[in-house]
């Protein structure tokens, strides 16, 4: 995930530009927060996760949590409850979406997949 591309849309969904540290620290509270609450093999696909110290770095999570990421961040920088909420269903949604994907095509025999 781009996180130029992902400072852009927060400055913009914001409608004011914050500072650099801020928007570093709540991508890294996100990707923790979407770590504690969803299985690591569909959030991070190419392996392990490390904090974001500039722009040119870039998150190693799955883009289908772009806009969970991005209203995480924007709804913490405003302090908007209305765009963290719109967070947690974008990343519910999202991982349902890859749930389903991977479970194409598998059905449950007994107790066993």
């Amino acid at each position: 995930m781009d996180l130029k591309k992902l400072y852009r849309d927060v400055t913009v969904l914001c409608r004011e530009e914050i500072p650099l540290n801020d928007f570093l620290l709540y991508c890294d509270m996100a990707v923790r927060t979407f770590l504690a609450k969803y299985p690591k093999k569909y959030l991070l696909p190419k392996g392990q996760y490390s904090s974001p110290t500039s722009l040119s770095d870039s998150l190693m999570i799955s883009g289908e949590f772009y806009n969970a990421v991005l209203y995480f961040v924007a709804g913490n920088c405003t302090l908007n409850e209305k765009q963290l909420e719109l967070s947690e269903d974008a990343a519910s949604n999202a991982y349902i979406k890859m749930w389903r994907e991977n479970a194409r095509g598998k059905h449950i025999r007994g107790d066993k997949w």
